[in-house]
Formats: C-alpha cells, sequence, structure tokens
C-alpha cells in the first residue's frame, strides 16, 4: 500500500465512496429484512388477526376486551384498545409493531418511535381504512427501502471520510516518530487503502449477523496495523537532515 501514497487525490475520493458501499452492506441488508418483515406482517396481521375497529377522538376502540398479539417472522404484532401496553411494554418485545390505545408504536431492535393518533386531526378511521393506507404504504415499499438505502450510504460515506481523516492524523505522529518523508496528502491516501481489511471484515459479519465483541476496539487496531505496516515501507529520510 506504501506504493499508492503518489496517487491522485480524486481517484483515492472515489475509492473511498466505494468502500463505503461494503460499510453500508450490512445495515442496508437489515433495514431491507426488517422492512419487508414488518410492512408484509402488519399487513397480514390487519386483515386477518385484528379485530374490526375505529380510530376516532385520537384513540382506538374496539369491542374486545383484551390485547391482541401476533407473532409474524422477527417481529410481534400489538392490537390493544384497553390501554394495557404503552411504549415500554411494546421496547421488551424488541421488534413490534402496535396499534394501541391513543398511539401507534413501531420498535426496532429495543427503540421505539411512536405517533400519536390525534397528529393527523380529529379523523375518524376504520379497520378497513387503515387497512387502505397499508396497502399504498406496501406498494411503495420499494421506494422507501431505496430512501432508506441511500440515507444509510450517506451516513456511511461521510463515517468513511472521518475515519480516514482521523487515522491520517495519527499517521502524522507515525511518520514523524519513524522519520517518514511524507506530507498528510499521501498519509491520507494511504489511510484510505488501510481502512479496507476492517471495512471487509465487518461487511461480512455484519451480512451474517455475526457479533464481534468490543468491535470498534478491533476495528481501529486493524486500521492502525495495517498503517504501520504500510509506513514501514515508505523510505526514510536522508541522514543529516532534521525531521519536520
Amino acid at each position: 500500500m506504501a506504493s499508492f501514497r503518489f496517487q491522485g487525490i480524486g481517484k483515492t475520493i472515489l475509492y473511498v465512496f466505494l468502500i463505503s458501499v461494503l460499510a453500508a452492506l450490512p445495515v442496508i441488508f437489515f433495514l431491507v429484512s426488517l422492512a419487508a418483515s414488518a410492512l408484509s406482517g402488519f399487513d397480514q396481521s390487519l386483515k386477518k388477526d385484528f379485530p374490526d375497529f375505529q380510530i376516532a377522538n385520537g384513540e382506538l376502540q374496539s369491542r374486545v376486551k383484551n390485547p391482541v398479539e401476533v407473532k409474524r417472522g422477527s417481529y410481534m404484532f400489538v392490537f390493544d384498545s384497553t390501554g394495557a401496553y404503552g411504549q415500554k411494554e411494546m421496547e421488551e418485545k424488541q421488534n413490534a409493531v402496535g396499534l394501541l390505545k391513543n398511539q401507534f408504536v413501531l420498535v426496532t431492535g429495543g427503540q421505539s418511535q411512536s405517533y400519536t393518533y390525534n397528529l393527523a386531526g380529529n379523523v375518524n378511521l376504520t379497520k378497513e381504512d387503515v387497512a387502505g393506507f397499508a396497502d399504498q404504504v406496501s406498494a411503495m415499499k420499494p421506494l422507501i427501502i431505496g430512501i432508506l438505502s441511500v440515507i444509510v450510504y450517506l451516513f456511511s460515506s461521510a463515517s468513511k471520510f472521518i475515519e480516514v481523516t482521523i487515522l491520517a492524523l495519527i499517521g502524522l505522529l507515525f511518520k514523524n516518530a519513524a522519520g517518514k518523508r511524507m506530507n498528510f496528502k499521501q498519509l491520507w491516501v494511504i489511510s484510505a487503502y488501510a481502512v479496507t481489511l476492517s471495512t471487509l471484515f465487518f461487511a461480512i459479519t455484519g451480512v451474517l449477523q455475526i457479533h464481534v465483541i468490543s468491535a470498534a476496539l478491533v476495528n481501529w487496531a486493524i486500521h492502525l496495523i495495517m498503517l504501520f505496516l504500510s509506513l514501514k515501507e515508505v523510505p526514510g529520510k536522508p541522514a543529516g537532515k532534521k525531521q519536520a
């Protein structure tokens, strides 16, 4: 990788954008799986498992006396017009969708987002109305997943550029200590290639859903080792010259 230090900065920036795709793959894969499971599961539960209901005056109303729970795939779908469930109870289920007494709740990985029914104003919706809306959202699933994927990729790219820049700054310390003839641009280029191995490793473990203990420490340890090995191959300063 040491020989890459003379590569143009434009080509290196393009390379960082490309490896950002690898970094984003596990999250995108996770989002696609969850979105498909949540949307299709909610649609089925709404039509087959949930009782007739209406949403009026900001409340879910039905004749059932007990909450309804249905497990589909990795998601739990809850119907509760009794008020027994709240956000805390939904979060305990890790992945869940709930039509609750006063709110709609979506939980992913134990983190919830809630939306009160009165956000849409004083509306009156029946089960058929909600089912029709769910069908429209399901039809837009490819668009929704596409937008989410773009957002994830942009965030991944920004994170990767920051990561490379921090590694290059650390490389300045290595360079000065070892007396290497390099400028910051060359360090940035080498750092961009030094993050490749770790990015590939975590992309594979992420897609396979393999948990890596102390992932952040492992990530930076690999970065630093790759950078150090690369800098070792760079010629030192001629004898008699002061270090920069």
